[in-house]
């Protein structure tokens, strides 16, 4: 339930669904090279599979070996040919960072999209009961992979003006959702501060940077959600697959620096096309 959590905000504030439903374009991806970071969880298991419907090559970045398995079921129905699976244990690790973006480079060439998505979750009690250690390591949990991941991954992509670099954030970093789990607040807000930073050092430069903060529960494709958190009581679950329809679109077709509000009543209006 963990990279769930992070993707919802209780208080959020709803967005007026679409008033027509489109289904997504696809090949418009054909001969370009995405990278995923997080691609096991839950949403960024759904942006892989999208990306690859769009027809592109997708290094997916796992952290533990068994989890390939897991990925290309999630992948089923897409191009799994095009899905290249990698291993990276430590992605707080720069040495290890490193080295697998020289292999990808140096195997696929210049990155083309990339995506950032790095769950993280946090309710281990009220602010003044925590120690300093504790205080750093929930902000590295929450914002250090993306920092490491954006450090050796955006030096080595496109300069073409269509590459573009997706930071997927949640809504947890806007308010506090109880006093258990404050910090994961401060966390939250630690990762705003990463996307912003990065977005300042590109402006008017390639690549694109942008963020999807999702603020609705998202489960994998046909399953059925547990509702063992207060805080996803009553609400309505989507298939991540719809989640990476929008990161598809928004890889595509944003402008830089631009946000993303990916609410329950967005989702609603985002359609599957059939095979999804």
């Amino acid at each position: 339930m963990a990279q769930v959590l992070d993707q919802f905000s209780a208080y959020a504030a709803p967005m007026a669904p679409s008033a027509r439903r489109e289904a997504p374009a696809r090949n418009r991806l054909a001969g370009r090279l995405a990278v995923v970071g997080g691609a096991s969880g839950i949403v960024g298991s759904g942006i892989s599979r999208q990306l690859l419907m769009e027809g592109a090559k997708v290094v997916a970045l796992l952290r533990r070996e068994d989890q390939k398995a897991g990925l290309l079921r999630e992948c089923q129905g897409a191009p799994v040919e095009n899905l290249f699976p990698v291993v990276v244990e430590d992605v707080s690790k720069e040495e290890q960072v490193a080295a697998f973006v020289r292999d990808v480079v140096a195997a696929h060439g210049p990155i083309d999209h990339a995506v950032s998505c790095f769950g993280a979750w946090w309710s281990g009690g009220v602010l003044t009961e925590q120690s300093y250690d504790e205080f750093s390591q929930v902000i590295a949990n929450f914002a250090g992979s993306h920092f490491v991941f954006s450090k050796y991954v955006l030096p080595q992509m496109s300069q073409s003006p269509t590459s573009s670099f997706l930071y997927i954030t949640g809504g947890v970093g806007k308010r506090v959702l109880s006093a258990d789990s404050g910090l994961a607040t401060v966390g939250g807000a630690a990762l705003y501060g990463v996307v912003r930073a990065a977005q300042a050092q590109y402006q008017g430069a390639a690549p694109r940077i942008n963020e999807m903060r999702i603020y609705a529960l998202v489960t994998r494709h046909g399953e059925t959600p547990r509702y063992d958190s207060h805080f996803v009581q009553g609400l309505h679950a989507h298939s991540n697959r719809k989640v990476g329809n929008l990161a598809a679109e928004q890889l595509l077709t944003a402008v830089a620096d631009e946000l993303m509000e990916v609410t329950s009543e967005r989702l609603d209006g985002v359609m599957l096309m059939v095979g999804d």
